[in-house]
């Protein structure tokens, strides 16, 4: 992975445009970046939504990631909930998207699909077994998700 990382890196700054770009079609939510150069083999968008001023107890966040192994991307969200000593990651949905993040979800798609030219990976074939070791996964657990994302999709900042 180190390899492909190499040939990546050099890439980073249309990363961070497109950061920029998203954070503008996505008014009031704040854009960040989850990506983990030489861990995980994808560029991860993560979009906050606005805060309201209150302090939920728990929040939805959606969490766009772009394969560097393959053409083609997943949106999902991640529920973040409030424990004793700050926020932490709860809950993570692949599918059914909750409604309050169904139209960022749609954004941050299209938004990957303009500029980087991947396509949406059907989560039928993302939640296939794939007989590999991926970070502290192992077949039978080890999904094409995990292989060509992450391991750890509920790990966010």
């Amino acid at each position: 992975m180190a390899a492909l990382w190499a040939q990546e890196l050099p890439k980073i700054g249309r990363w961070h445009a497109f950061l920029e770009t998203l954070e503008r079609q996505l008014p009031g939510f704040v854009v960040g970046d989850g990506t983990a150069p030489t861990t995980v083999p994808c560029f991860r968008c993560i979009a906050y939504p606005p805060e309201d001023g209150t302090a939920p107890l728990a929040r939805w966040i959606a969490v766009g990631c772009v394969s560097i192994l393959a053409p083609v991307y997943v949106v999902y969200a991640v529920r973040k909930k409030r424990e004793r000593g700050g926020m932490r990651s709860a809950e993570v949905r692949f599918e059914h998207c909750p409604e309050s993040l169904l139209t960022p979800a749609q954004v941050i798609g299209s938004a990957i699909e303009a500029e980087f030219g991947a396509r949406l990976l059907p989560w039928e074939s993302a939640h296939r077994p794939v007989p590999l070791f991926v970070e502290w996964k192992a077949p039978p657990e080890t999904t094409l998700f995990h292989a060509l994302f992450t391991a750890s999709p509920e790990i966010i900042p």
